[in-house]
């Protein structure tokens, strides 16, 4: 079997640049604690996406050393944050502080102090219950299903997936829209098809971020007639 060959097919963009930062980690041949130091690496990370359209990275870092020391220091974690759009933008990350050295670690072995790949696993559950569709409690992703297949024959004019602060994610047919502390956005390329639409509502309601970046979203000036109707189903206005 021919394995294939990794490529790159886009010109390379670097979109985090670490800050300089003290040095939080116990001391080694060339890292001294409490001391600033212009450069750092970024290692092993993951990618979390948020409700209100932001992008975290996690990830293992330390101060620039030389190749003999090239692990040395790898005791505190980076964290960055930009837009969730900015694969599109090319918006940079911005530099969130780093976190979790071993003074945060108490009860720790000294042998665990350095870092391993991060990896964030969310309460998915817990955040569901908080959910609405069209006004009523969503139990499970079927309940988004059967509400999308009813605007797509026509059995009713919209649905809306929301939650708290009127944050949310709605569609009439061909269309979609979203809301979240930033603004409310349409997809710039209609009609949309009813598969996408499915797949934007599951990834909404899985909190995974998917829906903000598989789409050309573009800003609406203001909130049309479609804020009514959420308003409508959520305070009976």
């Amino acid at each position: 079997m021919k394995i294939p060959k990794p490529e790159l097919l886009t010109p390379y963009r670097r979109i985090f640049l670490p800050e300089p930062a003290v040095y939080s980690g116990t001391p080694n041949s060339e890292l001294v604690p409490g001391s600033l130091y212009p450069e750092w690496v970024p290692n092993d990370h993951c990618f979390a996406f948020d409700r209100n359209g932001m992008c975290h990275i996690f990830g293992i870092t330390h101060p620039l050393t030389s190749c003999r020391a090239i692990h040395a220091g790898e005791e505190q974690l980076f964290h960055a944050a930009a837009k969730a759009e900015f694969l599109l933008t090319g918006e940079p990350f911005r530099d969130c502080g780093n976190l979790l050295p071993p003074a945060d670690r108490p009860g720790e072995p000294a042998a665990r102090n350095q870092h391993r790949r991060p990896v964030l696993v969310r309460a998915i559950e817990q955040e569901h219950i908080r959910m609405k569709l069209d006004g009523r409690t969503v139990k499970s992703e079927a309940d988004i299903l059967r509400a999308l297949h009813d605007v797509e024959t026509g059995h009713e004019e919209f649905a809306v997936l929301s939650q708290a602060d009127l944050d949310f994610i709605q569609t009439a047919g061909g269309e979609l829209e979203y809301r979240d502390s930033t603004g409310q956005f349409r997809v710039a390329d209609a009609p949309v098809s009813a598969e996408m639409i499915q797949k934007a509502f599951l990834s909404y309601y899985r909190g995974d971020g998917g829906c903000r970046i598989m789409f050309q979203w573009e800003l609406l000036p203001a909130a049309p007639a479609f804020l009514q109707n959420i308003k409508r189903l959520l305070f009976g206005k």
